[in-house]
């Protein structure tokens, strides 16, 4: 298997976000895939997050609607609440909740920072996981689409896996 990584900024991910240029991540996607013959489009993201993103108009992933386009396969890779739970990863909700964040209106830096301190915590464990939806696939020339965040160590893991992996883009951006 060969993986290419595209890290991004999760707002590009979702269909429909008017927050971010959209047309330019779909053309991104099209054109690498096309490019590079890639027949697997999976992302860190599920369709429960979709379904609970609070952002108006979202209508779901910009990977699979390219893949259903492309006629490739498209693979969630992220775990639904009930997979974290099984993991042991708290959600971003239960974090909050934890810190004594959860009843604020809005987060200060410094305790938007604690909770991400929190969730890198857990990264080890969710990679692991993107890893196996990764393998359970059987394709052999997969875009993996992840936080930026992520990149540089999902490599590493994919590495160790003995998976050829390319940095197509560490922080993508239009």
């Amino acid at each position: 298997m060969k993986c290419l990584l595209i890290g991004v900024s999760h707002g590009y991910q979702y269909e429909g976000n008017k927050s971010v240029d959209i047309a330019a991540f779909n053309d991104l996607l099209k054109n690498e895939q096309a490019l590079h013959n890639a027949n697997l489009l999976a992302e860190e993201l599920n369709n429960e997050t979709i379904h609970n993103t609070i952002i108006n108009g979202i209508t779901g992933s910009v990977a699979e609607k390219i893949s259903l386009k492309a006629g490739i396969s498209h693979k969630f890779c992220d775990p639904t609440e009930k997979e974290r739970k099984l993991l042991g990863i708290p959600t971003s909700r239960e974090i909050k909740k934890k810190l004594g964040f959860d009843k604020l209106p809005c987060l200060t830096w410094q305790q938007a920072m604690e909770i991400e301190h929190e969730e890198k915590i857990y990264w080890e464990v969710r990679e692991q996981f993107w890893l196996e939806k990764l393998i359970e696939t059987s394709k052999d020339r997969a875009i993996f689409i992840l936080g930026a965040k992520h990149v540089h160590r999902f490599k590493k893991l994919l590495e160790i896996s003995e998976i050829k992996t390319q940095i197509l883009y560490e922080h993508w951006m239009p």
